[in-house]
């Protein structure tokens, strides 16, 4: 009776185990499942994004050279900054200063125009 009464307990605990095995392989490939739907979904709207022609990376101002020639205009804006505050005493030079200023000016507002018209 004894012997009996542990066969079954490890028979119910095998069970249990294969139980437990299946849940969460069920769960992993629910998972699994779930990640492949949102990967094809995903994959249908930069595709369908990139038939209208707007968002998701298409576009002139989302390309890397965009970005790198934004990056050096913001960093001879800088040093343009930093060179009229060592001469802001010197009269002679601010019409120039004040000719790039308005220069940067216009350069930002095209990429600014830029990326509203391609982004919305």
């Amino acid at each position: 009776l004894l012997r009996n009464q542990e066969e079954n307990t490890k028979e119910a605990s095998a069970t249990m185990g294969k139980l437990r095995l299946s849940a969460v392989e069920h769960a992993l490939l629910r998972n699994q499942k779930e990640k492949t739907m949102e990967a094809k979904a995903d994959s249908e709207d930069d595709e369908s994004a990139r038939e209208e022609g707007t968002k998701n990376g298409s576009g002139i101002s989302d390309t890397d050279a965009f970005h790198l020639m934004v990056g050096v205009v913001i960093a001879l804006n800088t040093v343009l900054i930093v060179v009229e505050a060592m001469m802001i005493t010197n009269l002679q030079v601010k019409p120039y200063f004040a000719r790039l200023e308005f220069a940067f000016t216009l350069l930002y507002v095209l990429e600014v125009s830029l990326k509203l018209k391609e982004q919305g």
